[in-house]
This record gives structure tokens, C-alpha cells and sequence, in this order.
């Protein structure tokens, strides 16, 4: 049952009229509140970083039911209404469970890569180009942990023994991070997003990337096991041309 249940039926009569965003501080004060409540439940061992997406998904509705039971008592529902009591639970799940404040940048196609420095908003690249979200960490401690946890997604460990991270997660995103004392500016984290849309020469083709005889060519000399070197600078379809390439590897060649 959903606890904010017999609040959105008291409230519907005012729903309509409040849909101001909480603000950050207030949102921050919610999400410790809740770990503050996991931890004096004994359930904090039970969102422990985890590689194993049954078990994230297990935390997120723990973590989900904590929040939503306590939303009431710091989120006034007289300035941010039902929608604000919503944003604040989401946040708490995505801070205590998931990537934090870039967990929607995560989940937004347009997005291939996010680069985060605590002390910045953090960038995003689409369609090529570096933007400035309007997304950032409020504090190093809250990176570092999002980074750790990240880490434990892919069944490795970024702290002060091993400062350094290069990894893939299992949907194929690339992560980086470095933290102290190698940083010596606080946590840096990259997630190079695995693109999702796959291509085929014969795609290149139809979409003007390269002509049918260049086509061809690859083709066949992928087809003849001769050596090809792919070249670029970042964003450049380096992944997209190989993937592309190892399309035309012969099925029984597998």
C-alpha cells in the first residue's frame, strides 16, 4: 500500500494548485532523513552496494517505502502539494540507491556521456556537443559515495587503496573515477554512455556516411581477415564503425 495514499485523496482538491519544485537543501535534509531512519531500523546493511539488478531493485523499493512513510512530516504539503512529496521520494531512491542527481541524466537517451566534478554542474555531452546541466552534487562525500557505488555495479571498488577506476558496466557503459589523493580536487567521475542503437555498413550506406563502393570494400575486407586500424577523436563512431564491422564477420566465423 502506498503510504501518501490517504494524503493524495485529502489533497486533491489542492493538487491543481501546487506543483512548485522542493529545493535542494530541503531535499537533502529529507534524504538523510531517511538514511537516518534505515539506520536506526537496522536496514542500512540491506542497501549496500550491489552489482545484481534483482537486488537493486529490492533496495529501491525498501528504500522507496522508508521514504514515502516519513515524506509527510518534511515536505510541507501546503508549498510543494502531492507532486513535491513525489520528487522528494524519488530523489531519496535515486541518492541512496541509484546514481544520485544524475540518475535521470543516466536514463536520458539524448545524453552519451556525463562528466561530473562535485564543485561544477555537471556536463553532459549530446549529439556531440559538451552542455551544462543544471544538475549538481552538493557535496564531495555524496560523489564519492554515488562513485563507490557505481563501482559495485560492476563488481569492483573505487576508495583510498584503489583510487583509480576504469570499468564497464553490464549495460556496456564505461565508467572512470578518481578519487583522493590521486584527485587532489575531490572525486571525478565519467560515464560514457554504450550507445544502444546498433549500425550495419549497409546503414552507413543509407545514411550518407560513406558510399556503397567504401561499403563494399570494408565488407570484403573483413570478409578476407585483412588488419584494419579504426582511428578517432572522442564521439567519432570509433564503436559504431567496429561494431559495424564485426556485423560482417561470417556467421560460421563466430
Amino acid at each position: 500500500a502506498d503510504p501518501l495514499a490517504d494524503l493524495r485523496s485529502g489533497w486533491a482538491g489542492e493538487l491543481s494548485e501546487t506543483r512548485a519544485n522542493v529545493p535542494a537543501a530541503l531535499i537533502d535534509e529529507f534524504v538523510d532523513a531517511v538514511q537516518a531512519l534505515l539506520l536506526e531500523e537496522g536496514k542500512d546493511k540491506d542497501i549496500e552496494p550491489s552489482g545484481d539488478p534483482e537486488v537493486i531493485a529490492a533496495q529501491r523499493e525498501l528504500v522507496d517505502r522508508a521514504a514515502r512513510r516519513i515524506a509527510g512530516r518534511h515536505i510541507n504539503r501546503s508549498d510543494y502539494g502531492m507532486e513535491g512529496l513525489d520528487q522528494a521520494v524519488a530523489a531519496a531512491v535515486d541518492d541512496i540507491c541509484g546514481a544520485g542527481p544524475i540518475e535521470g541524466l543516466l536514463r536520458d537517451p539524448a545524453v552519451s556521456e556525463v562528466i561530473v566534478r562535485w564543485t561544477e554542474p555537471v556536463l553532459t555531452e549530446r549529439s556531440g556537443r559538451l552542455v551544462t546541466s543544471d544538475v549538481q552534487f552538493r557535496s564531495s562525500v555524496q560523489l564519492r559515495r554515488v562513485a563507490q557505488r557505481i563501482a559495485a555495479w560492476a563488481g569492483r571498488r573505487v576508495d583510498e587503496q584503489h583510487p583509480i577506476l576504469d570499468a564497464r558496466l553490464p549495460n556496456g557503459d564505461r565508467v572512470n573515477a578518481v578519487l583522493g589523493p590521486i584527485s587532489t580536487e575531490g572525486p571525478v567521475l565519467t560515464i560514457r554512455k554504450f550507445p544502444q542503437q546498433h549500425f550495419t555498413i549497409e546503414d552507413f550506406v543509407a545514411r550518407n556516411l560513406c558510399d556503397k563502393r567504401t561499403g563494399d570494400l570494408l565488407a570484403e575486407a573483413v570478409r578476407s581477415k585483412a588488419n584494419i586500424v579504426v582511428v578517432g577523436g572522442t564521439s567519432t563512431g570509433k564503436t559504431s564503425v567496429l561494431r559495424a564491422l564485426a556485423m560482417s564477420v561470417p556467421a560460421d566465423e563466430y
